[in-house]
């Protein structure tokens, strides 16, 4: 499960100074906005290609992966909120580096990477299903043309 983690093994966090977990938190930012764009790109492709599955087939398979695609954005969103959040703190532990909540921010930045780690285990999964369904549903819709163009007359 934390196969994509971003740092070191070990007690990187606990050691590492408060710029480098700025940096590694920034990272961790970028990647949340790349990921909520390719959200986006599914949504369209599933509205447009995929929106009106062939004589009903696979309607469910759509309606899924719609709901996937609801609740995999509104916890990009979360993330992306507690990221900004975790920055704002990261900025304070910059200028005040002896704070006495050092430890325990440094547990919820750990936290924090879990959860992203997670979201990007599931977003990798849903990236495959949606590819699969659309790659199905071309391929589905080509059977079709080449069948209406088989079973038309000839006009000599």
């Amino acid at each position: 499960m934390n196969k994509f983690r971003k740092r070191p093994v070990g007690d990187y966090i606990q050691k590492a100074d408060w710029h480098e977990l700025y940096a590694l938190t920034q990272n961790w930012k970028l990647e949340l906005l790349f990921y909520i764009d390719e959200h986006k790109f599914f949504r369209r492709l599933i509205d447009t290609d995929l929106g009106e599955p062939i004589h009903n087939e696979n309607l469910d398979a759509v309606r899924e992966l719609k709901m996937d695609l609801l609740e995999t954005d509104r916890r990009g969103q979360d993330l992306l909120r507690k990221t900004n959040k975790h920055l704002e703190q990261l900025a304070l532990m910059v200028e005040e580096p002896k704070r006495k909540d050092s430890r325990i921010f440094r547990i919820e930045h750990e936290h924090l990477e879990d959860e992203i780690a997670r979201f990007e285990n599931n977003f990798r999964i849903l990236r495959k299903d949606v590819f699969a369904l659309a790659e199905y549903m071309m391929e589905r819709q080509e059977m079709l043309q080449l069948d209406l163009k088989s079973n038309q007359p000839i006009i000599a």
